[in-house]
């Protein structure tokens, strides 16, 4: 059982490895610019 959480965990992270890479040569925004827009929309 053990090593089925393990492998689970493991794919978790391969996938999450895979976002990054796919998403490398996307646009950053700032810190401040998040704030704004959450600001904007309502969730802050």
């Amino acid at each position: 059982m053990l090593g089925e959480k393990h492998e689970r965990d493991r794919y978790a992270d391969l996938e999450d490895l895979v976002s990054v890479a796919e998403s490398k040569d996307e646009p950053t925004i700032s810190h401040e610019q998040v704030v704004e827009e959450l600001k904007k929309n309502g969730f802050l």
